[in-house]
Parts: C-alpha cells; sequence; structure tokens
C-alpha cells in the first residue's frame, strides 16, 4: 500500500484542536448505525468539532450470506459518498472524511483488498469483529470457566489481529483489544509474545491504532486499546494514532474524547493523526 508522503504541520495544534477530532462515527447507512451524514455534521458543529470521519461497516460475510446484522449494503457506499459531498457544501467550517470500518475475513481478503480501492477513502480502520465466521458477541465463550480454553480463544483473536496487519491494506486497527468486552482474560497475561508481534509488524507497514472511547461508557468502563497495550506500542514506536468515540447515534459523537486524549498523553504519545485520501497529518499534543 502506497500512503504517499507524511505531512507534519507547521503549526502546533493545542488541545483546542486536538480535542475536536472524531474519527470513528457510524450513520443509519450501516445497518448498527443511526442518524444521517447531516445530523453527525450539525452534532458536531454544535459540539465545536472541527473534523469528523464517517467510518460505516463493511462486513464481507455479512455480504456474502445476504445477512445486513450490521454491515453496510454495497449499494449504500455510493450513497454515502454523495451525502458527504453534499454535507461539505453545507458545513463548511467542517471537514468531514471518508472512511470506513472493514471487518476482517481472511477467506475475502483479496475482495476487502480490492475494495478498499474502488471509493476516494480518506481513511480505513480494519478490525477483528468474528472469528470463525461467527460475530465475537455469538462466540459466547465468555462464561465459559476453563481458563485454558479463554486463553485458547483470546490468543486465536490476536493471531486474527497480526495476519490482518500483514495483509496491509488499512491505515488504523479498530479497537485493538475489544475482546476483553467477551472474555474477562489480561491479554498481556496470554499473548505478550503476539501483541509484540502486532506491535512490530505494524511498524514495518506503516499501520497504526486508534484509541476507541466508547466502552468507557460501557460495561468495561475502559477504552481501546488499555494502557498497558498502548505503552507497549509507545515503546515499540507506533506513532500514527487517530481518537473516536465509534458514535452509532449523533448524540454520542465526541463521548470520551477528553479523556481519550488524557490516557493517550499517558501513555507517551506526542501527537495524533487526522487524514485526507490515505495521507496522514500529525497534530502535536501538549502536555
Amino acid at each position: 500500500l502506497n500512503r504517499g508522503v507524511m505531512i507534519q504541520p507547521q503549526n502546533k495544534c493545542y488541545n483546542s484542536d486536538c480535542d475536536r477530532f472524531d474519527y470513528h462515527l457510524h450513520t443509519g447507512c450501516s445497518a448498527d448505525g443511526s442518524g444521517t451524514v447531516k445530523d453527525y455534521c450539525r452534532e458536531a458543529v454544535r459540539k465545536g468539532f472541527i473534523e469528523i470521519c464517517i467510518t460505516n461497516h463493511q462486513e464481507w460475510i455479512s455480504a456474502a450470506n445476504g445477512y445486513y446484522d450490521y454491515a453496510m449494503r454495497n449499494t449504500n457506499w455510493h450513497k454515502l459518498l454523495r451525502d458527504i459531498e453534499a454535507a461539505r457544501q453545507d458545513f463548511p467550517e467542517l471537514s468531514v472524511k471518508l472512511g470506513c470500518e472493514i471487518g476482517y475475513y481472511p477467506q475475502y481478503a483479496t475482495e476487502i483488498i480490492q475494495f478498499t480501492k474502488e471509493l476516494p477513502f480518506d481513511y480505513v480502520i480494519s478490525s477483528v469483529h468474528a472469528l470463525e465466521n461467527k460475530t465475537l458477541s455469538d462466540v459466547k465463550i465468555s462464561g465459559s470457566k476453563d481458563k485454558n480454553v479463554q486463553i485458547k480463544w483470546i490468543r486465536r483473536y490476536y493471531s486474527s489481529i497480526l495476519e490482518m496487519v500483514q495483509h496491509d491494506y488499512f491505515d488504523c486497527v479498530g479497537h485493538f483489544d475489544v475482546a476483553k468486552r467477551h472474555i474477562p482474560f489480561q491479554a498481556l497475561e496470554a499473548c505478550q509474545d503476539l501483541i509484540n508481534d502486532i506491535a512490530k509488524s505494524m511498524i514495518k507497514y506503516d499501520i497504526g491504532f486508534e484509541l476507541n472511547t466508547s466502552h468507557w461508557f460501557l460495561a468495561n468502563q475502559e477504552c481501546y486499546p488499555g494502557l498497558e497495550i498502548l505503552q507497549v506500542f509507545k515503546d515499540v514506536g507506533i506513532k500514527k494514532v487517530t481518537i473516536g468515540s465509534d458514535a452509532h447515534s449523533p448524540e454520542n459523537l465526541g463521548q470520551g474524547i477528553l479523556k481519550g486524549l488524557e490516557i493517550l498523553k499517558k501513555a507517551g504519545f506526542a501527537s495524533l493523526c487526522t487524514f485526507s485520501k490515505r495521507i496522514p497529518t500529525y497534530h502535536t499534543l501538549t502536555p
């Protein structure tokens, strides 16, 4: 993947700017989302945001089976693009970017890679939402008391992320340690070797990660990834970082962004990314 030249901004970006980016949003074009692009834009302007990225789901297993539980239908992508272009005209004070969140399915790797080239995406997230063609929420291993079963499951999850990174078709890994939502097991305890390998591969392929702020407000009350994994990423030298609320309705836009910036700084990160045509711009975080 040729990502072009990285752009470093000349002017320092104070938190008054950096806390006004939200790079993970789902509209009603995704089956699990609600609201239109313009609804999100109105909410962003009301809350003082200056840049947002719409990242609706593309899940190839849903498309293949015709069961759109939370994926977007292929025909909706061109409508979404038209809606974003219209919103850019109607909200000139707001930068509105076209993104997507692609679920990783190894059997559809060729189709996934081709899809990323078919639309003028500014930013692409890739996430592991399923193992062996079952969504993580359907695996239902979390109720198991067998520690060996838990370890086997969570290692499969991180092995899938490692494989996904090595395909190199996207910009950032989505909600890196979301497995903790489904199984109560500490990732570094069971998967230190895999997480280290993933981090090294992310450096090799120039892939970053998102700080996903959604689950501070749900049962886990944690961000994705958590502080320990953030520190692994910082130590290995990953610099490409975005931040997103993973909002599925307009009123949740921006939720947790300020808290997310603080944990990034606590882990030692000095900058945050925005994207245009898959090229990152780095904005300095103030201490």
